[in-house]
């Protein structure tokens, strides 16, 4: 691979490594994706709030949706149990 291009896009986010770049407009790996859901993002709004993936060309939208839907799926919302969350619905529940 040659210096400053993009790694092969696989055709599930699920086989896509954290270096391949999802967004070539700013340059968002799903790495970064997959950090900013460790963060507190679980929307596809959020993440483009931090990484500015989707607010270029948008091309990439369709990536980043599968990206956090896989997050979902294999991490849930993230919830820490004790731990306040202020996204999904752990946090609307009721003791």
């Amino acid at each position: 691979m040659f210096p400053g291009t993009a790694a092969p896009v696989a055709g599930s986010p699920a086989l896509m490594p954290d270096a391949a770049r999802v967004c070539q407009c700013n340059n968002v790996t799903k790495g970064q994706i997959r950090a900013c859901w460790e963060a507190g993002a679980r929307d596809v709004a959020a993440v483009a709030t931090a990484t500015r993936a989707t607010t270029g060309c948008g091309t990439c939208r369709d990536t980043v949706e599968g990206i956090v839907g896989l997050l979902r799926e294999e991490l849930g919302n993230g919830a820490v149990p004790g731990q306040a969350q202020p996204y999904g619905e752990w946090s609307q529940r009721s003791a």
